[in-house]
């Protein structure tokens, strides 16, 4: 997604929709975002954004400024903590260039961590993770990877905001949408939630760090890292706070 003097594919970012209102029982108005994580775009002047055409599948490659009279277009979650970043879209003009685009809709195609427990969803069910990891996929595909998984926690004990995820994740999936995957097979007695649902962005993967010691000092030599195959998964709460935020500061 950066630029430089040649391109250099780093990350994930996909298509949000706010709902703003219902036109008639057809059609509804929604405000259109590009979301995916800060540190994707931190220090960034410029991004690329690849999409395909509605005709033949062709890849397009937008660039888009991201500091325009040294004040970035892009906004973040306020807190420090919460790795979120949105950018607004004009639909409309993707619409006119004859790009197919999927939005996830804020009012019917997303899971708030509240309405997950409340819909039984928990520990060792499965997921979807879309992205682009760097080196393991075609770049003249028009569409991304897609990887199964678990929810390996409700919350990361380390860091509360965020819940984990059993799904090998690698550089370039940053910012990349979790999307809950329904199982008809589910323990008697328990919910059944049936829907596939958006419940969060893929923030990173957490390494696990082996430490080599030598046998005659008995001193740290090497520390070996390697990635654990569990993964930070913000909420898609924080989107709608993103959100929120950004309205309230450009009224």
């Amino acid at each position: 997604m950066q630029k430089n003097e040649t391109i250099n594919w780093i990350a994930t970012a996909f298509l949000y929709g706010e709902f703003k209102e219902q036109v008639d029982d057809q059609i509804s108005k929604y405000d259109t975002f590009l979301v995916t994580n800060k540190h994707v775009l931190k220090n960034q002047i410029e991004i690329i954004l690849r999409l395909k055409t509605i005709e033949n599948n062709k890849i397009i490659e937008y660039p888009l400024q991201l500091v325009i009279e040294d004040k970035e277009i892009w906004h973040g979650h306020p807190s420090n903590l919460i790795d979120i970043a949105i950018i607004r879209i004009n639909g409309g003009k993707l619409q006119e260039d004859g790009i197919k685009f999927f939005i996830f809709k804020s009012d019917r195609n997303i899971l708030l961590k509240t309405e997950m427990i409340e819909s039984g969803i928990s520990l060792g069910d499965e997921i979807f993770l879309l992205g682009y990891p760097m080196g393991l996929v075609d770049l003249d595909s028009p569409v991304p990877v897609v990887r199964q998984g678990i929810i390996a926690s409700m919350q990361n004990p380390m860091i509360k905001e965020y819940f984990l995820i059993d799904s090998q994740n690698y550089p370039g999936n940053s910012g990349g949408p979790v999307i809950y995957k329904p199982n008809i097979n589910f323990i008697e007695g328990t919910k059944n939630y049936t829907k596939s649902r958006l419940i969060g962005v893929v923030n990173s993967y957490i390494m696990y760090n082996d430490v080599a010691v030598s046998l005659q000092t008995r001193q740290q030599v090497l520390i070996l890292s390697q990635n654990s195959g569990l993964a930070n998964v913000i909420p898609v709460d924080y989107i709608n706070e993103t959100i929120i935020d950004y309205h309230s500061k450009n009224k």
